[in-house]
């Protein structure tokens, strides 16, 4: 009986030894696929810490450009200040046209009356355009070809046909 005792007992060791083995290429297997699904995160992770990096090395190159527009700004603004202090500590020129009271004024820019409108000989001063253009209307002629001849803006010729009408006439 010695041989069957040892079949006996061979065949539940050897099923053993074999349901071990299958448990272990089981776990190997399982093993192999967390290793390689735990690679994939780590390159996932990898490409988003790149992008992460990325993005924080523009916004750093955004804040440095928002400096230095700040930083030219305060320039600007400083600048600006100044020129206004300046401006305002001026004292202005008088005032060589009557209805001026800006200051700055300019009198070389004031419009002059041009020596070729005296008629040589002539004591009293030239018509003026709008008394030429009152002259016109007066007689009836169209307010485009008054405003056209005496370059007037069509405006103002209106303007002076209304006042025309509410001014009342010389009473006799």
């Amino acid at each position: 009986m010695g041989g069957l005792e040892v079949l006996f007992w061979t065949l539940p060791v050897l099923f053993v030894l074999a349901l071990l083995f299958a448990i272990l290429i089981w776990c190997r297997s399982w093993r192999r696929e967390e290793g390689s699904e735990m690679d994939r995160r780590l390159k996932r992770l990898a490409e988003q810490v790149t992008r992460l990096t990325e993005a924080v090395d523009q916004i750093q190159k955004t804040q440095t450009a928002a400096r230095a527009a700040e930083g030219r700004l305060s320039e600007q603004m400083a600048a600006l200040s100044a020129d206004v202090t300046r401006f305002l500590s001026v004292s202005p020129p008088s005032a060589s046209h009557p209805g001026d009271k800006s200051p700055g004024y300019d009198s070389s820019l004031a419009p002059r009356p041009s020596p070729v409108a005296h008629a040589p000989g002539s004591d009293s001063s030239p018509p003026d355009r709008y008394d030429r253009a009152r002259q016109m209307l007066a007689s009836g002629t169209d307010p485009v070809d008054v405003a056209r001849s005496l370059d007037i803006s069509l405006g103002d010729v209106h303007v002076l046909q209304r006042m025309m009408d509410l001014k009342p006439g010389p009473t006799t």
